[in-house]
Parts: C-alpha cells; sequence; structure tokens
C-alpha cells in the first residue's frame, strides 16, 4: 500500500515536469537531430532518456519518466541498490526541476553522502555521485561520509600508472571509465593534483585511439566509447579538433558521425543496426560539443533557459482536490434538500374538489369575515323562578 501511495504521488509530480523548462540554443527550429529524436521517440527508452532530452530541450518520454518512477518508489522503500543508482536518480530529478534534497520529505543528497559503500561497485559510485552534486548545484557538507573532496582523492589516487582508470581495483584501464571519471573531475580541475590526473588521463587516451578518429571497446570500434571520449574532452574545455585527438582518418566528431544510421538511430558498431543506448550517447555527446559545456549542470547553466512556471505543492493539491470535493458536497446537498421540500409540500396539499377543473376554470369561495349577533329586544321575557317564601 505504502509503495502505491508513493509512486501515485511521484507520478503525478513528474508528470508535472515531463516538458523541460529550457532548450540548448543549437536545438532551436531546424535541429540537425531531428530524425534522431524521431528515432527516440519510436523505440523503448534507455538509461540516459531523462538526461539526453532535458539537454536537447525535448519532451520527456511518458516510458522513460515512468521507469524513473519506480526506481525512485522502490529506492525510497526499499532502500537504493548502490550509489550510482541513487546518483542518476538525483541527476534525473535535477533535470527535471525537481529537488532531491526535500524529495517527498526525502533528502536524497544527503543519503547519497552518506551512503555506507559508495566504492561497492569500483568507480562509477564516486564519479556518478560528484555528478550528481554538480548537476543538483548543492555543496556537501565536508563532514560528510561522501563529501566531494573524498571522491575527488578516491578517484585521483585510482588512477594507473599509464594515466588511465580501471572500473574497478585489479582490472585493466578502460577507455569508457577515463571518460567518465574526467567528466566527473572537470569542474575541479583548478585543484593542481587533479588536473595534473586529467591530462596524463588525456594523454592516455590520445595514444588509445584508433586511426579512424574512433574509440574501441575491446577490438571494436565503438558509438558509446566514442561518444563518451567527446563528451569527455568537450566538458575539460578542449576542442574537439584538439591535436591529441586528430588522426589520419579525422577527428572524434567526423568518427561518431560514422556510426549514424539510416534511420536517425546510431549503431553501437560501424555496421548497425540503430540501437537506443548508443543513440543517447551519442546526442549527449554531440549536444556538449555544441554547447560547450558539461552536461551535469543545472538546467540554468544552459543557454536559452527558460524558468519554469510554479507547480502546485503536494499540500496545495491536497488542498485544491479537498476544497473541490466539498463544494460538489454542498451542491448536492443542496438540491437534496430543495427536493425534499418540494416533495412534501406536493404531498400535503389539500384536495380541494374530485372534479378535474380546466386551465382556466376557478373555484369562488366564501368566507364569513363576522359572525351576526342576535336582537335581544326581540325576544320573549323571561320569568323569574318562584322564590322559597312564596311557596310557603
Amino acid at each position: 500500500m505504502f509503495k502505491r501511495l508513493i509512486a501515485v504521488s511521484l507520478g503525478l509530480s513528474l508528470l508535472g515536469a515531463s516538458t523541460t523548462a529550457y532548450a540548448q540554443q543549437a536545438q532551436s527550429s531546424g535541429s540537425p537531430w531531428d530524425a534522431s529524436w524521431r528515432y527516440l521517440e519510436q523505440n523503448a527508452p534507455g538509461s540516459q532518456s531523462v538526461l539526453v532530452h532535458a539537454l536537447g530541450g525535448q519532451d520527456q518520454l511518458e516510458e522513460a519518466l515512468a521507469q524513473l518512477e519506480d526506481i525512485l518508489s522502490t529506492g525510497l522503500e526499499q532502500g537504493f541498490p548502490s550509489a550510482q543508482a541513487l546518483a542518476e536518480g538525483i541527476i534525473c530529478l535535477a533535470k527535471l526541476e525537481q529537488d532531491p534534497t526535500s524529495y517527498h520529505r526525502e533528502n536524497l543528497v544527503s543519503a547519497l553522502s552518506s551512503y555506507a559503500n559508495v566504492h561497492q561497485e569500483g568507480l562509477q559510485g564516486p564519479y556518478s555521485a560528484l555528478n550528481a552534486y554538480r548537476t543538483a548545484g548543492v555543496e556537501v557538507d565536508t563532514s560528510a561520509r561522501n563529501d566531494e573532496s573524498s571522491l575527488i582523492d578516491y578517484l585521483v589516487s585510482s588512477q594507473q600508472r599509464e594515466g588511465g582508470f580501471a572500473p574497478s581495483p585489479g582490472r585493466d584501464p578502460s577507455i569508457q571509465t577515463t571518460a567518465n571519471v574526467l567528466i566527473a573531475l572537470a569542474p575541479y580541475a583548478d585543484i593542481p593534483y587533479v588536473d595534473s590526473a586529467m591530462e596524463r588521463a588525456l594523454d592516455w587516451l590520445g595514444r588509445n585511439q584508433n586511426e579512424d578518429g574512433s574509440f574501441s571497446s575491446g577490438n571494436t570500434p565503438s558509438c558509446a566509447v566514442t561518444a563518451a571520449v567527446l563528451t569527455a574532452i568537450r566538458t575539460c574545455g578542449l576542442p574537439a579538433d584538439d591535436p591529441r585527438f586528430l588522426k589520419e582518418g579525422g577527428g572524434l566528431s567526423q568518427a561518431l558521425e560514422r556510426f549514424a544510421q539510416p534511420d536517425g538511430g546510431y549503431g553501437e558498431t560501424l555496421e548497425g543496426p540503430s540501437e537506443v543506448a548508443a543513440t543517447e550517447a551519442a546526442l549527449v555527446a554531440l549536444l556538449t560539443d555544441a554547447s560547450g559545456l558539461s552536461p551535469y549542470l543545472p538546467p540554468a547553466s544552459y543557454p536559452g533557459y527558460v524558468p519554469p512556471e510554479p507547480l502546485p505543492t503536494a499540500s496545495t493539491s491536497w488542498i485544491i482536490w479537498l476544497a473541490a470535493g466539498a463544494a460538489i458536497l454542498l451542491v448536492v446537498g443542496l438540491a437534496a434538500l430543495f427536493a425534499v421540500r418540494a416533495h412534501r409540500r406536493t404531498t400535503s396539499a389539500p384536495e380541494t374538489s374530485n372534479i378535474p377543473l380546466a386551465d382556466t376554470q376557478t373555484l369562488d369561495f366564501q368566507i364569513p369575515m363576522k359572525a351576526q349577533m342576535p336582537d335581544f329586544e326581540q325576544l320573549p321575557p323571561t320569568q323569574d323562578p318562584p322564590s322559597p317564601r312564596d311557596e310557603s
């Protein structure tokens, strides 16, 4: 029962935020990615649906909001299974302009900053948490278990000698993980040891780029990995044609476009077919390339931002519903009262005649206004009764 109540309330709040309140200037009329948006509308949403539609100023997909609703309602009732899941929920709420610090009386940011084992999935938890803090635009108390400083230190200390980052200790460095760590560390590049780690990571990525400009997952060129690197270098403030990422076959932007398919989607491999996850990743990268801004910022940070109209709060909504219900009950009650009174009048009226009357006939009643008094002078005289003395 509790879960159903949470799901209903979450659904109502997310439905009110289903249309994003801002759009990047790159997504004005005549967008070069119209075919890609149509492809996403026609397919089930992926894990980055809310993020990419928010960045592109597109209407949110109802199915994506339903998925988010299920994740949040389950997490609020049973606890979030990982720090990454909690962080991604916070990011989605922030992109929908919902306050994750006061969401249905729960401070999700506080829950993330105190999460018991943020490292249980390797580096995914720490870099996702930093992205969540940044997207929500909050400052976490330095005394918190997972404050920004401790997460930054954990990520930097996890860098391998070659410059890359592995998903978890004991594994080989990963291009995807290295790109994701760079995105999370970019806002802290003014810290010297963070900047040094980022430069080493960028050099390592450049050395592992394919000659056609793409990046591979295993030995196969990957759209998602290529998109992640493009997103990372643009978030770091570098141009897409940074010399480290220009190869004989072109740069990152040209390499990413080779994954585009005729139906508007992007394939994970060059041969296709289109896949939702690859298309979402590609659009995040292309939007980041166009704006030069991190995808993990508060909505008001982007060009073309339009403040949303205030939505009724939960308490206000309940008051409105109660007032409407009371008004309906009052109208019904008054109608019933008038009906009862009318019925009583018709049933208690006396029957004046059994003769049916025409519509134009009337009955005349003569009611005496005063009684006639008798004339006492004309009455015969009365005799007094004999007294007892006369009888004697």
